[in-house]
């Protein structure tokens, strides 16, 4: 486990994204600790958070009153990030795909250059086509990748 980074998932509903981003970053073995900040509606993305789906992930969740507001959602991140203690911390929602291993890169690039604060690379934007109407096409495949 790498302790260095902690990755900050706030949630808020879109329970599919959720599931989704919970198999990549399983698939992944994601080597970093991930709390999870939810003020959704409901309970639904602490009930994805099994073996199953979770048991190549450290993880920390966290359930907060509905993000009713901004101002609601500001609190949330205020007090989250109060209690994550590592010397960087990125923040993503459900509906990014993070490439941990870049991430690693940068932490190591980070840890020479003595910076302590930066903004992410560029985002990486991997597109596929769908349109064969299913031909041939595995939707879950590429969604939910095997591991690297």
């Amino acid at each position: 486990m790498h302790n260095r980074l902690t990755i900050l998932l706030t949630l808020k509903d879109r329970h599919p994204y959720t599931l989704r981003w919970l198999k990549w970053a399983n698939s992944q073995e994601c080597p970093f600790q991930i709390v999870i900040a939810d003020g959704s509606g409901d309970e639904t993305a602490k009930s994805y958070l099994t073996h199953e789906h979770t048991n190549n992930l450290k993880l920390e969740y966290i359930r907060y009153n509905y993000d009713e507001t901004l101002r609601h959602h500001f609190h949330k991140l205020q007090d989250v990030l109060s209690r994550i203690d590592t010397k960087y911390t990125i923040q993503t929602d459900n509906d990014d795909f993070l490439l941990f291993n870049r991430l690693l890169d940068s932490v190591s690039v980070l840890d020479r250059s003595g910076s302590g604060t930066f903004y992410t690379r560029p985002q990486y934007r991997i597109g596929f086509d769908v349109s064969r109407g299913g031909n041939g096409v595995n939707i879950d495949d590429m969604l939910y990748p095997r591991k690297r």
